[in-house]
């Protein structure tokens, strides 16, 4: 894992409800990893937007995501509801739960699928380019 540099987003990882927080921060480092292993993406800077734990690449490259809880439960990866990140993203994986343009959501339960939510990672660190 790789550690919290920010203290604030630290703290806001602390905050979440155990099951929930688990997931968040196997997202969190889904993040990592998928912009380590992406030509052009380069460093994340984590910080917090909205009180949530946000992600963006240093170089611009792309768009930041998110991580929160929705007000229904689960957990949920967001973006910018105005990139068509979500829509082109509906249009390949139709079967996932989607908030409008901005987020994809999860059941508290059922893990998401690690290869589907490192595609759609990908493209929105990579947005920009």
């Amino acid at each position: 894992m790789v550690p919290f540099e920010n203290a604030d987003v630290a703290a806001s990882f602390d905050a979440i409800p155990t099951p929930v927080r688990g997931y968040l921060l196997a997202l969190r480092g889904w993040i990592f990893d998928v912009a380590a292993a992406t030509d052009g993406v380069g460093i994340i800077h984590e910080t917090l937007k909205w009180r949530q734990p946000s992600y963006a690449p240093v170089k611009k490259a792309g768009t930041a995501l998110r991580l929160n809880i929705p007000k229904l439960g689960g957990f949920a990866l967001y973006v910018s509801c105005q990139t068509s990140l979500i829509a082109d993203f509906r249009q390949q994986f139709p079967d996932l739960q989607y908030d409008g343009t901005r987020a994809i959501e999860f059941c508290e339960g059922q893990p998401p699928d690690r290869a589907q939510i490192e595609i759609f990672i990908r493209r929105a660190l990579t947005y920009y380019l």
